[in-house]
């Protein structure tokens, strides 16, 4: 009862506790998740970049307006003196003369305007416009696998950092419960080395399994205090920040596992493979663009445009237009082209390759997450039977102790196999909870919603 009472005051009596449960800390961890809003930013990024790309598939029209003012026109000084005009008879006579001219002739004026409206419309490119297009879809779905993956990663690190708070939390209980233990016993024996009973050997022993049971207790306090820093740190809170949970681990039974069955299910349903297979369909994209670049570009172009002022250099605005197509051919590259397709062929390959290796590595993983589940299970119930088996032990051992059957030793290694195997029943319940949701994340399975849930998704 001291033992529990120490370990609440420890909990309890502090300056602010932040109380939580299992839903509401993984809630606000995905909200406040750095790594949750990086990959929804960049999945942001490629929409705008899929938009972008299917703008350049429409008609692009620009207008360009220029106004323009000089601080003298151009012209030049025209003098034509008087001419003679002669009569059309042979022999020619002078009939008269002609006026002189002496005036100004602008070439140019003061102001100038210009505006026009330019359509440009791809015709033909060979498919390399809807290609870049389809390359920028397969980026911003493999972002969306992407941003699921980084989500379940969370629940992932929120469901260790859960267990990793109960095994210290249990760990410190243990401890504490150790040491009052050992504190208990060190004042019998000093009681019973004082009457003769016991050897300075047996005080100096007991004292040493105190220390050693007093330093456990440290050593779990820090536990504790680090793994509340780390559910702070992924739910958004001061790091100072004390907090306990209102819910404890759940009692998770794992039935016998088919691992043909789970690994079909995780290869129809990981991400992973997803965005593996995404990256290969974008690679055989790149390798159309480069094929097509052997094939000559057709745009079509048309301009309508005005001038004030006109031809004549009146104040009127003179409109005209120009149409026309475009083709461009790149007769020679240096051998680039032919150095892209062969590049992008192995992309092309690569891609297969790593497409190859998630799968196997997939079904690794699920495989390993079966064998280590059903191990971490049968681990926790046979230290359940150890720890079990401990306490029995140690009563019996205390009893023969006080009659004088067993040594000061054998009692006190009683006393460390009962903290031993509750330590161990305590890290066997962690340990089960993260291995149940790890094998959940394996199968592409994990989110908030069905951490502890059974495996009824993968038999259905």
């Amino acid at each position: 009862m001291m033992c529990l009472t120490i370990f609440t005051l420890f909990l309890f009596i502090q300056s602010q506790i932040v109380i939580l449960d299992f839903d509401e800390f993984v809630r606000s961890s995905l909200d406040f998740s750095h790594e949750i809003k990086h990959a929804e930013l960049n999945h942001d990024i490629t929409k705008n970049s899929e938009a972008l790309a299917f703008g350049s598939m429409l008609p692009r029209i620009s207008a360009n307006f220029n106004y323009t003012k000089i601080d003298k026109a151009i012209g030049a000084d025209l003098s034509v003196p008087s001419l003679p005009v002669f009569s059309a008879l042979n022999p020619a006579e002078i009939i008269g003369f002609t006026p002189p001219v002496d005036t100004y002739l602008n070439f140019t004026k003061e102001d100038f305007k210009t505006a026009s409206i330019t359509l440009v419309q791809p015709i033909f490119w060979g498919g390399k416009i809807y290609r870049n297009y389809r390359i920028q879809s397969l980026i911003r779905e493999s972002a969306s696998e992407y941003t699921a993956i980084t989500y379940q990663n969370t629940v992932m690190q929120c469901v260790i950092s859960y267990a990793g708070y109960h095994k210290a939390k249990g760990l410190l209980y243990s401890a504490l419960s150790y040491e009052q233990a050992m504190a208990a016993h060190l004042r019998d024996v000093e009681n019973l080395y004082n009457n003769g009973v016991l050897i300075e050997n047996d005080l100096q022993k007991t004292r040493i399994y105190h220390e050693n049971a007093l330093l456990s207790v440290q050593a779990s306090e820090n536990a504790l205090k680090l793994a509340q820093m780390n559910i702070c740190r992924l739910s958004g809170l001061d790091m100072s920040t004390d907090i306990t949970f209102s819910d404890s681990l759940p009692e998770l039974f794992v039935p016998e596992l088919d691992p043909g069955t789970f690994v079909e299910y995780g290869l129809a349903n990981r991400k992973e493979l997803s965005i593996a297979e995404l990256n290969l369909s974008v690679a055989e994209e790149r390798k159309g663009i480069s094929l097509m670049r052997f094939v000559p570009d057709v745009t079509l172009f048309a301009t309508l445009r005005a001038n004030n002022p006109d031809f004549e250099l009146e104040d009127e605005w003179e409109t005209g237009w120009m149409m026309g197509i475009d083709l461009n051919y790149t007769l020679f590259e240096g051998f680039g082209r032919i150095a892209q397709i062969s590049a992008s062929s192995s992309s092309q390959a690569q891609a297969r390759e790593n497409i190859l290796a998630a799968r196997e590595m997939i079904e690794l993983e699920i495989r390993t997450g079966v064998l280590d589940l059903e191990l971490a299970f049968r681990r926790l119930q046979t230290t359940k039977e150890k720890y079990q088996t401990s306490l029995e032990y140690l009563e019996l051992s205390e009893l023969r102790f006080v009659n004088g059957m067993i040594t000061n030793s054998e009692l006190l290694d009683a006393y460390l196999l009962r903290s031993e195997a509750e330590a161990d029943l305590i890290s066997a319940k962690a340990d089960l909870a993260v291995n149940y949701a790890k094998l959940k994340a394996s199968l592409g399975l994990l989110d908030q919603s069905n951490v502890f849930s059974d495996f009824t998704e993968v038999n259905n």
